[in-house]
């Protein structure tokens, strides 16, 4: 090969180094911007999905104490909840915040934070606004209903609702007087952020022919004297025994 040979090659190698430099830049650049896209995609979708199988892996071994919080459900509505009791192998949750402003009655507050995902929660065609009997205020409630029906079927998936117990009071119901008093002795711990800050109990006191549910207001103070009606739109934070190990 003559030295005018050898140039030429030489030349047209040095044409193809820029090009596929620029190849390799472009696949970077490219990577990088899909990365700094899937930045903002990730808060909602990955890590919350990374979060609830984490939690359930740890249900499903047994591994949890009283003051672990874990994620539950889909993160249509708030879906970190507490552990605030524990037996042998089952656990006690709360939810950290009011999922919903409702009523007692089961209907929505037009209230209500959209940016909470409390659609997910009772749909307007649901049929649940039913007022609830003096003798038998918690289990006759709509409240009760949404909880149980639209709640529990469109927010978790078939493997949390497997690890339910139904103590009674549905797979998923409100605390009473007695427990926030066995669970938070301190009011400032019962004190709730998320839809509202007063959140409905279980517990009912009876005021002539009418029942009224008890509450625990702004301060973390239980109310017991009937300042809120079945129709009173207060927060809801949903509580479940779960099956652990």
């Amino acid at each position: 090969m003559g030295n005018a040979d050898f140039y030429d090659n030489f030349d047209k190698e040095s044409e193809k180094t820029p090009k596929k430099e620029k190849i390799k830049v472009a696949i970077v650049i490219s990577v990088i911007v899909l990365v700094i896209a899937m930045i903002p995609l990730s808060k909602y979708i990955f890590i919350p999905e990374i979060g609830r199988t984490s939690s359930y892996m740890k249900i499903r071994s047994g591994e949890v104490e009283v003051g672990d919080v874990l994620v539950i459900g889909n993160s249509k509505a708030n879906n970190t909840w507490k552990v605030i009791g524990k037996q042998d192998s089952e656990i006690l949750v709360i939810n950290e915040k009011s999922v919903a402003t409702m009523t007692y009655c089961g209907t929505l507050s037009p209230f209500t934070s959209p940016y909470n995902g409390n659609t997910v929660i009772l749909r307007a065609d649901s049929g649940h606004d039913k007022k609830p009997q003096p003798s038998d205020l918690w289990f006759s409630c709509g409240l009760k209903d949404v909880l149980n029906d639209d709640y529990y079927t469109n927010f978790f998936n078939d493997r949390e609702r497997s690890r339910m117990i139904d103590k009674g009071f549905g797979n998923i119901f409100l605390l009473s007087e007695e427990e926030v008093y066995q669970y938070f002795p301190y009011g400032a711990d019962r004190i709730s952020s998320g839809s509202s800050y007063l959140w409905w109990l279980r517990s009912s006191v009876k005021i002539g022919y009418e029942k009224y549910p008890f509450y625990v207001d702004r301060e973390g103070v239980i109310n017991g004297e009937g300042r809120c009606t079945q129709e009173s739109a207060l927060g809801v934070r949903p509580v479940m025994w779960l099956e652990i190990g």
